[in-house]
């Protein structure tokens, strides 16, 4: 999947036809693996490339498109997810999510990731891709251990970190 957005706001995603509302869904992937690897993949984010590697087992993904909007509807499940990318340190554990990508915007209704004792929980929405804005709500509880792991720092052996914030 390439969607683009240039600096004006061009995109690729599809929008409805002049004058009309188009009522088009369909679901356009439902996936049901029980072992994926993405190795030497790539992230590019304007003119930076961030190379990643993903593995989950029992990965479920539907992806659907709904006219009406126009919009993506993604939903994403795995309760082995294993992601590294751009320099963070390995993040693994379960994941489900459920987001909808709309012309301009990205809403997510939900990103829940889950790691021993550690769990991130976040919502909201992207906005304006050519000049970006967002608004998500994050909330969670991460082991001191895993935080410090993700971060590269050695020596945290105990503790929590409780989150509760916005963006």
């Amino acid at each position: 999947l390439h969607l683009w957005v240039d600096a004006n706001g061009n995109t690729n995603f599809p929008a409805a036809r002049s004058g009309t509302v188009s009522r088009a869904t369909g679901e356009l992937l439902a996936l049901k693996l029980r072992h994926f690897e993405l190795d030497h993949g790539l992230l590019q984010v304007n003119a930076q490339i961030f190379p990643m590697r993903v593995r989950a087992d029992d990965l479920k993904v539907l992806l659907a498109y709904r006219g009406a909007g126009p919009q993506y509807e993604l939903s994403l499940t795995s309760p082995h997810f294993d992601l590294d990318a751009g320099g963070i340190r390995s993040l693994a554990g379960d994941i489900e999510a459920k987001a909808r990508l709309e012309r301009d915007r990205l809403l997510v209704d939900n990103l829940d990731l889950r790691s021993g004792i550690s769990e991130l929980h976040l919502k909201g929405d992207l906005r304006d891709f050519a000049d970006p804005a967002a608004d998500l709500d994050l909330t969670g509880r991460l082991a001191a251990r895993d935080a410090a792991d993700l971060a590269g720092f050695a020596g945290v052996q105990s503790g929590d970190i409780q989150l509760n914030g916005a963006i």
